[in-house]
This record gives structure tokens, C-alpha cells and sequence, in this order.
């Protein structure tokens, strides 16, 4: 992989800023990513997410953007691909 999970973590908060962001391993090739909303203290955790779409500033730049699609739909009770879990 070619980021650390620090720097991953970084550009995360840096091109979604309403989270923080922890990086974790979690099997070989993927990372678990959890996400923090910085208001509403509401928890989305990505599990088993491709090393490959972290790899770079730009790819994690367009994964933000459509995650924050994505986050909003959720946390607004709508209609998501990433699924809730209490």
C-alpha cells in the first residue's frame, strides 16, 4: 500500500471533513475504515475496504466524494448501499 494509516486517516478528515477517520488492517488487502461525524457523533465503519482504493491522494479524494453522498443518505434515514448497523 503506498499511503499509511496515518496519512490515509489525514486525507480523509482533509476531503471529508465533517469526520475524523480511523484506519485499521483488517485482512490482507483491506482496511476497516470508521468514521466519526464530527456534529452528531454518528458511527459508519467500512469493513473490508480494497487496499487498491487507498493507494493514492486522488483515490481517496473520489471515494469521499461519493461517501459523503452516501454518509448523508444514510444518516437521513434514505435509501443507501452501505448499510446501518446499531
Amino acid at each position: 500500500m503506498a499511503l499509511n494509516y496515518p496519512e490515509i486517516e489525514m486525507l480523509f478528515v482533509k476531503h471529508l471533513p465533517t469526520y475524523s477517520c480511523q484506519a485499521a488492517v483488517n485482512d490482507v488487502g483491506t482496511t476497516t475504515l470508521h468514521f466519526i461525524h464530527r456534529t452528531t457523533q454518528d458511527n459508519i465503519v467500512l469493513n473490508a475496504m480494497p487496499d487498491g482504493q487507498l493507494k493514492t491522494e486522488y483515490s481517496i479524494q473520489r471515494l469521499c466524494l461519493t461517501l459523503e453522498e452516501e454518509f448523508t443518505t444514510l444518516l437521513a434515514g434514505g435509501d443507501s448501499i452501505i448499510s446501518r448497523h446499531p
